[in-house]
């Protein structure tokens, strides 16, 4: 499973001074780091690496969403290599504030100004300690949740286990998709929602001990917001959806350096030559970050 590169590379005129890869990871470590363009400018300039922000941006609206959502999925991929599956899944969502772009509406009367907003819907595997986003999408703020987590699990890779999600996704498609996949849905039903075989059976394997515990995807928002503000700063659909799921995946990133750490403890515990090989190399953990990515 490999992400692979972001575009193709024109075969015209001459040949371009960073590749696609290379253009992709600069956009990611900007806004891993929250950087905004200019930083960005700075900062790998630093590092030596000349490149100008306007270039930066460039790159950044020629991102696909396709190869977000697949990163996202990759590094979830490769945290589940290290810690395993836990089987646990929570669907929920959460509005991304874009700090750029304004609306005019009408309240008591009055015209005011608002803050737009995307959706971030996200699939989170719960495990504990860590939480990560196994498959992610973005729209517009008013979309519903349900047919977004519907299309995630019927495209996403996820082990046999049980999902976690609100009355939001009290839906007969979602709970066909889980059955398909292995999942158990405990979803929490709505009064007035329809009958339905797939319903029905969802409805059995509803339990609320095991319900309460949805909330901890929450932490995962909680983070993202904690770190980013969750704002976005972007004025075309474009760009404020790459922009939200760059913020997506730079908290796999994060969740990914936790991974790896935790793996080295729990082999620091049980393996006796990982410890001497990292006394004979202090940059055994770098090397292993890298052959994580």
């Amino acid at each position: 499973m490999e992400l692979g590169s972001p575009w193709e590379l024109s075969t015209r005129g001459r040949p371009p001074k960073f590749l696609p890869e290379q253009h992709a990871l600069y956009c990611i470590l900007a806004a891993f780091m929250g950087w905004t363009l200019r930083r960005a400018e700075a900062c790998l300039a630093l590092l030596g690496v000349s490149i100008d922000h306007s270039t930066v941006g460039k790159a950044m609206q020629r991102l696909p969403e396709s190869y977000l959502e697949r990163g996202i999925a990759l590094l979830n991929f490769r945290i589940s290599r290290l810690l395993g599956r836990s089987g646990i899944y929570a669907a929920d969502s959460t509005g991304i504030a874009c700090d750029r772009s304004k609306r005019k509406v009408i309240r008591a009367l009055r015209v005011i100004e608002m803050e737009e907003h995307v959706k971030l819907h996200a699939i989170v595997e719960l495990r504990p300690g860590l939480a990560s986003i196994a498959s992610a999408r973005v729209t517009e703020g008013e979309a519903h949740d349900a047919p977004l987590a519907e299309d995630m699990l019927s495209r996403g890779e996820f082990g046999k286990g049980i999902l976690l999600a609100d009355s939001a996704y009290d839906s007969e498609q979602i709970f066909k998709a889980c059955f398909e996949k292995g999942l158990t849905p405990v979803v929490k039903p709505r009064k007035n929602s329809r009958k339905g075989r797939f319903r029905r059976r969802a409805r059995e394997c509803f339990s609320s001990e095991v319900y309460r515990f949805r909330g901890v995807a929450e932490g995962v928002f909680g983070a993202i917001e904690l770190k980013y503000r969750a704002r976005i700063r972007a004025r075309k659909r474009k760009t404020k959806a790459i922009a939200a799921l760059l913020l997506a995946l730079s908290y796999n990133l994060s969740a990914a350096m936790r991974a790896i750490s935790t793996a080295f403890e729990l082999a620091l515990k049980r393996n006796v030559h990982v410890l001497v090989e990292f006394v004979d190399n202090p940059c055994f953990f770098c090397d292993c970050f890298y052959d994580f990515l």
